[in-house]
């Protein structure tokens, strides 16, 4: 009985005792979305899709810009400036004052790719989906 009171113990201090430093999946998804990215944060629009159809990027999205900091802040080349947060792995939730009403509005997008290199997000407009991909810039 004592040698086995003594396993017992020995298996709850080293089972007890062990740390999980790992981050979660969502921790780690802010800091690759974010500025702790090795790419500080900043996304490059490179395509965008209306339904299965890609479409050509005008001038202007040939430019755009997002850039995410890591105090839930964004803005983009456009000049849109707002909030960001992740509800869970697969969403991000963006909230910004519309220019022309003052309205906020807050736009929900799927993520259907987030890696150090990669963001491809997905929102719906009118009951179509929307597919936007970004690359990770310096």
């Amino acid at each position: 009985m004592k040698y086995s009171c003594n396993i017992l113990f020995l298996f709850l201090l080293f089972t007890g005792c062990t740390k999980n430093d790992q981050p979660t999946v969502l921790a780690q998804r802010n800091g690759i979305l974010s500025i702790n990215n090795s790419k500080t944060g900043r996304w490059k629009l490179i395509a965008v899709s209306i339904g299965s159809l890609q479409q050509p990027l005008t001038n202007t999205q040939n430019s755009f810009v997002k850039q995410y900091s890591s105090d839930g802040k964004f803005s983009d080349t456009d000049g849109l400036k707002g909030t960001w947060n992740l509800p869970s792995q697969d969403s991000l939730v963006e909230a910004y004052v519309n220019f022309g009403t003052g309205v906020t509005v807050t736009q929900k997008y799927f993520i259907n790719d987030l890696s150090t290199t990669q963001l491809k997000l997905t929102y719906v407009v009118n009951g179509t989906d929307i597919t936007t991909s970004y690359t990770a810039v310096p």
